[in-house]
C-alpha cells in the first residue's frame, strides 16, 4: 500500500461521474487511485491515465478485487450496469 498515510484505492466504472472521482482524488495526497476499472478498456485506460500515480487499467472487476493493494473500491457504475452484470 506504500506510505500509511495514503490510502489506496481502485475506481469501478469510468464514465462520466468515475472519471470525475479519478480527477478529484488526484489532487488529494491522501488518497492515491490505483487501479481503474470499465467494461470498455479505453474508458478504463483514460481515467488510470488522468488519475496518475500510475494506476493500473482494468476490464475484470474481478482481477481489479484480487489486487492485495487495493483495499478499498468506490464504484460509480449506474444502478442498472451493477444490477445486469452482478
Amino acid at each position: 500500500m506504500g506510505d500509511t498515510s495514503t490510502l489506496s484505492v481502485g475506481l469501478i466504472g469510468c464514465g462520466t461521474m468515475g472519471s470525475s472521482h479519478a480527477r478529484q482524488m488526484a489532487a488529494l495526497r491522501e488518497i492515491r487511485v490505483a487501479a481503474a476499472c470499465d467494461v470498455d478498456e479505453a474508458k478504463a485506460r483514460a481515467t488510470a491515465e488522468a488519475a496518475g500515480s500510475h494506476a493500473l487499467a482494468y476490464t475484470s472487476v474481478d482481477e481489479l478485487l484480487a489486487q492485495s493493494d487495493v483495499p478499498a473500491v468506490i464504484v460509480a457504475t449506474s444502478n442498472v450496469q451493477m444490477r445486469t452484470e452482478h
